[in-house]
């Protein structure tokens, strides 16, 4: 067994003291039996580096106490039994008083060597386990705090909605529309962020896609969203933002470029290049006014989309197009 993994994982000894002194005081005690009824077999094993093993073995399996156990009692046991003090055989008692007090050095080195590294891995232990229990109660307020947004959002666009619907003012029943139309969008985005989890970044294209298919069923069975480029990572706020104008441009394309229900298609193209993040927006509808200009238009989506670009340092250009519409944004990577 890996010594790493006799530290730092339970054994069968961890936990059940008894059995761990009872291993401590066997062991030295069956190797002294095995020295002497082995004869010539290990007459090269000096006694006091089989009673070393025994301590190792000991500390690891059963912790730094029995470890001590065993120094002692091997200690004992090659005094009596293999020091000449003790009548036995060695070739000087200077030279096995010697090796019998670094036998000890050592062996009470290991025990605390062997009894720190089980502390220090109870302690790391109990860290992992506070960090575990902190963050699912990150995780738990996160989700808290995510339903409350959405909750939140709905009775807006709900209240919205009941507006545009029941206001005898048609300006003002186009505004509420608007609006609803705006928070769902906001919904949308969020809904697509909480369902894969994401906390710090996100996969642009995928995350477009999917808010690009949720615009396109939202405004009818005729209308198709195309998106295409390349994969790249964002920074969930920043992803947010700029799909949000993104979704405006394309609910503006299934709005207007498309008039008395008919179908069509928008396509989204967005690419990473030298420190720009560039998204093309494009349908094949009616086209723009003559003259338009997206920073002087008075509506409120486009004053939205400028008010986020002027917070991103981006900006948005009208290309040319022999049919429709086709928009550039351009926003620092």
């Amino acid at each position: 067994m890996h010594i790493k993994s006799v530290l730092f994982s339970r054994t069968p000894l961890r936990g059940r003291p008894l059995f761990a002194y009872g291993f401590a005081v066997a062991l030295p005690l069956v190797l002294t039996a095995l020295k002497f009824g082995t004869g010539d077999l290990t007459s090269y094993l000096p006694p006091l580096l089989l009673f070393t093993f025994s301590v190792i073995v000991s500390a690891l399996l059963g912790g730094g106490g029995p470890g001590l156990v065993t120094t002692v009692l091997g200690g004992v046991l090659a005094w009596f039994f293999f020091v000449p003090a003790g009548g036995a055989a060695v070739t000087s008692p200077v030279v096995g008083t010697a090796s019998l007090v670094v036998y000890s050095i050592m062996g009470v080195t290991i025990s605390w060597v062997v009894a720190e590294l089980r502390r220090e891995s109870r302690r790391r232990r109990e860290q992992m386990q506070q960090a575990d229990l902190e963050r699912e109660r990150a995780e738990l307020l996160l989700r808290e705090m995510r339903h409350r947004v959405k909750n939140s959002l709905q009775m807006i666009g709900s209240i919205l909605s009941l507006q545009s619907t029941t206001s005898a003012d048609p300006a003002q029943r186009q505004i509420a529309g608007d609006a609803s139309r705006r928070v769902a969008a906001v919904i949308r985005l969020h809904a697509r962020l909480y369902e894969g989890n994401l906390i710090d970044t996100v996969e642009f294209l995928d995350y477009v896609r999917g808010i690009s298919s949720d615009i396109a069923a939202g405004s009818g069975s005729n209308r198709e969203a195309r998106v295409s480029g390349t994969s790249f990572a964002l920074p969930v706020d920043r992803a947010v933002q700029l799909a949000l104008i993104l979704s405006e441009l394309l609910t503006n394309s299934f709005k207007h470029a498309y008039p008395d229900g008919e179908p069509g298609a928008a396509e989204i193209e967005c690419r990473r290049e030298e420190g720009w993040i560039h998204c093309r927006v494009a349908d094949r509808g009616i086209g723009l006014p003559a003259g338009f200009d997206p920073a002087q238009a008075k509506g409120l989506g486009f004053r939205l989309i400028t008010s986020i670009l002027q917070s991103m340092g981006g900006k948005l250009v009208i290309e040319p197009s022999g049919k429709g519409a086709r928009f550039l944004v351009s926003v620092p990577a």
